[in-house]
This record gives C-alpha cells, sequence and structure tokens, in this order.
C-alpha cells in the first residue's frame, strides 16, 4: 500500500510539473501577443498617419478586429490557464495531505511494533513470576513434608519430657493456603526451626546432664551416710542449678549464631527471588 502512495505521489508531481511549464509557456504567449498588439497598433497609427485612405483604413479596422479577436480568446485562455493553476494547487494540497496521512501510516505502524515488543516482554516477565511462584510453592510443600517429618519425630520428646508449647507456626501454615507471599513463609520457616532447634537442645542437654548426675549420685551414696548424702544432695543441687545455667548459655550462644546464619540465608534467598522477579 505505501509503495503504491508513492507511485502515485510521483506520478501527481510529474503531472504537476507539467502543468506549470505549460502555464508558463501560456503567460509567455500571452505577453508576446500584447507586444504584437501594441506593436500592430502602432504600425496602425504610423499607416494611418501615412496613409489616410479609406481603404487603407477598413483594412486597419479590420485587422483591429482580428486583433481583438486574438485577445479575447488569449483572454479566455488566461482564466482557463488560471483555473487549471487553481485545480493544480488543489492537486498539491490533496497530495501533502496524502504525505502526511502516510507518515501517520508509518508512525503508528512503528508504534505497533513498539506495542508489541512491550507486549512480548510484559509476557515474558509474567511467565518467569509464574515459574517463581511455582517453584516457591514447590520449596514451600517440600519444606512442610520435611516439617511434617521433624514434628514426628519431636512429639515423641513432648510425651515422655515437660510441657513444652506446641508448634503454632506449623498450624499456622497447615491452615494457611498455599499462595502466600515469600516474605511471610521465610519468617514461618525461620522461626519454626528456631523452635525446633531449641526443644532438639533443651531436650539432649537435659538428658545428658540428667544422667551425669544420676552417675554422680550412684558412686557417692553407697560408702558414706545419710547425713553425708543429703549434704551431697545440696551439693548436688548447687552443680544442678550451675549446669542448668551453662546449658543456658550455651543455648543463648547457639541460638545467637543460629539467628545470623538465618539472617544471612534470608538476604540470600530474598537476593534470589528479586533477581528472578527482575
Amino acid at each position: 500500500m505505501i509503495e503504491s502512495y508513492k507511485k502515485k505521489i510521483e506520478k501527481e508531481r510529474a503531472f504537476l510539473e507539467k502543468t506549470g511549464q505549460r502555464l508558463s509557456s501560456n503567460s509567455s504567449k500571452v505577453w508576446s501577443l500584447k507586444e504584437e498588439l501594441n506593436q500592430t497598433k502602432q504600425k496602425l497609427n504610423d499607416w494611418c498617419q501615412e496613409n489616410a485612405n479609406e481603404s487603407d483604413l477598413e483594412r486597419a479596422i479590420l485587422e483591429t478586429e482580428e486583433t481583438k479577436g486574438k485577445i479575447k480568446t488569449a483572454k479566455l485562455k488566461l482564466v482557463a490557464a488560471e483555473k487549471m493553476k487553481a485545480l493544480a494547487l488543489a492537486e498539491i494540497k490533496a497530495l501533502s495531505s496524502k504525505r502526511e496521512i502516510l507518515k501517520k501510516m508509518e508512525e503508528a505502524i512503528e508504534e505497533l511494533r513498539v506495542s508489541k515488543k512491550g507486549l512480548e516482554e510484559a509476557l515474558s516477565k509474567v511467565e518467569a513470576a509464574h515459574r517463581s511462584k511455582l517453584e516457591a510453592e514447590e520449596a514451600l510443600r517440600m519444606w512442610r513434608y520435611e516439617q511434617s517429618q521433624g514434628r514426628h519425630c519431636t512429639t515423641t520428646l513432648h510425651k515422655k519430657n515437660s510441657s513444652a508449647p506446641p508448634l503454632q507456626h506449623l498450624k499456622e501454615l497447615d491452615k494457611s493456603s498455599t499462595t502466600l507471599s515469600i516474605g511471610k513463609i521465610l519468617k514461618m520457616k525461620l522461626q519454626v526451626t528456631e523452635e525446633v532447634e531449641k526443644e532438639k537442645v533443651s531436650f539432649g542437654q537435659m538428658l545428658h546432664c540428667s544422667a551425669t548426675l544420676k552417675d554422680t549420685n550412684k558412686e557417692n551414696s553407697a560408702p558414706f551416710s545419710n547425713k553425708q548424702s543429703q549434704a551431697k544432695r545440696k551439693i548436688g543441687g548447687l552443680g544442678l542449678s550451675r549446669i542448668s545455667l551453662l546449658v543456658t548459655k550455651q543455648s543463648k550462644e547457639k541460638m545467637k549464631k543460629k539467628k545470623r546464619m538465618n539472617k544471612k540465608r534470608m538476604k540470600q534467598t530474598v537476593a534470589v527471588f528479586r533477581c528472578r522477579n527482575v
């Protein structure tokens, strides 16, 4: 379509140039006719002055009439030429409007190409986000599976030992839907892992401490009397308090280290998700 419009524009340009040339030639002819008329008038005047005969006057009148007819025809040609000029100007305006339309068409085509590229990029981003969402959901499912196994293992320790509080975050995760945000998933994962690690550390250390205290009580109870055993029980109580303090200190230090490691992991995972979304 664009090439056909261009060819038409070129043809109309050539036609306009030809009409301009014709107009210029007609105007030159008119000027030449005027000059001829002036010359004939001068000749007639000179001839009338020289020859005052009637025949000569009649001839002069006839010539003047002929020249008048020629002038009329020339005027008609001028009017026609002016009309042709007006038509040519109108055609030029139409061609200029067609050029503007063609330019607008080209701009619209370019805009369509740009919008198509933008849509393709947006679709690629949406697909990447959907893939990252699916990966996050799969990771959440795997994490739930792992946490369910860990919870199954820790239920035995809950039954044997003290009444430790249940893992509320796992219940919240079981109740919640799969379409959670990444930040919530990571926070809940960190909280649950911290609670599980607390429980594992405290139970293991308490069992170890209870075993060591039983061994010391068995060794010291046989050779001494009841009074000495009571005193040693008091000393054992002090040892228990010291051991519990040491255990709490060690657990706090381990918890601090684990929090630092979890923060680092959080930063790394957030950076990975941001890179994927970008």
